[in-house]
C-alpha cells in the first residue's frame, strides 16, 4: 500500500530552466538532481515517486526515468500521454505502476 507518494517534476523543471540559462552547456549549472531528490524523499518515508514524461520533455527526461529505475528502490509511478510516439517509451521504461495521461497533447499543461 502506498501511503506517501512524491512528485518530483518541479525539481526537474527547475533543473531544465537552469540548464537553459547555462546555455545548454554540459557541466553547467544543472542542479537540483531529480534522482537525488527522489532518494531523499524515499529516505524520508516516501513509498512512491511520481514523474511525468512529457512529449516536449519540459520536466523529466528519459535519462532521469532510467536513472530512477536503476537507483531508487521506491515504486515508480510513470505518467505519460497515451500517444503513438510515447508508447515505445512506455513499453521500454514501464515500472510496476504506470499511468497514462488522457490529456489532449495539443493543449499546454503545466
Amino acid at each position: 500500500m502506498i501511503l506517501l507518494g512524491v512528485n518530483i517534476d518541479h525539481c526537474a523543471t527547475l533543473r531544465q530552466a537552469r540548464y537553459r540559462d547555462a546555455g545548454g552547456i554540459p557541466g553547467g549549472n544543472v542542479e537540483p538532481d531529480p534522482v537525488a531528490l527522489a532518494e531523499k524523499a524515499r529516505l524520508a518515508g516516501a513509498d512512491a515517486i511520481t514523474v511525468h514524461l512529457r512529449e516536449d520533455r519540459r520536466h523529466i527526461q528519459e535519462r532521469d526515468v532510467w536513472r530512477l529505475r536503476e537507483s531508487v528502490p521506491a515504486r515508480l509511478n510513470l505518467e505519460m500521454a497515451c500517444t503513438q510516439a510515447m508508447m515505445p517509451r512506455l513499453n521500454s521504461t514501464c515500472s510496476r505502476t504506470c499511468q497514462s495521461s488522457a490529456r489532449a497533447t495539443s493543449r499546454l499543461n503545466s
